[in-house]
């Protein structure tokens, strides 16, 4: 019988999974890590500051008051050099996002409009 695919998972204190890892996987998938609670980022108690894997790091700026990612950068790391990408979305209190800064350089502002009568 073939060995199965096997997953090792580490939690905190308050069950969340720290890292996880793979053995015997086809496919190599890379251990993941995962921190929470940063003081540094804007009602980050509690929510997900960064997230690693390979040479991927996802950093959580910002969370907004309902708790959705207002800001996050994703570093990829090269052999000699790293790249930083950054992306900014803000939301509206219904929960539409308004605004998308992305990396490339370009924004775009959402604009909510309501529908005429009879059109």
């Amino acid at each position: 019988m073939a060995d199965r695919l096997r997953q090792a998972m580490f939690t905190n204190s308050l069950n969340r999974v720290t890292s996880r890892s793979y053995a015997n996987d086809p496919n190599s998938t890379p251990a993941v890590s995962y921190v929470y609670d940063s003081r540094s980022i804007t009602n980050g108690k509690g929510r997900l500051a960064i997230g690693e894997f390979q040479r991927i790091e996802v950093r959580y700026g910002n969370y907004d008051g309902a708790g959705r990612v207002s800001s996050a950068s994703e570093t990829i790391y090269g052999q000699t050099t790293s790249d930083v990408y950054a992306e900014l979305r803000l939301w509206n209190l219904g929960g539409h996002v308004t605004f998308d800064d992305y990396p490339s350089g370009h924004a775009v502002t959402y604009i909510m409009t309501t529908p005429r009568a009879g059109g």
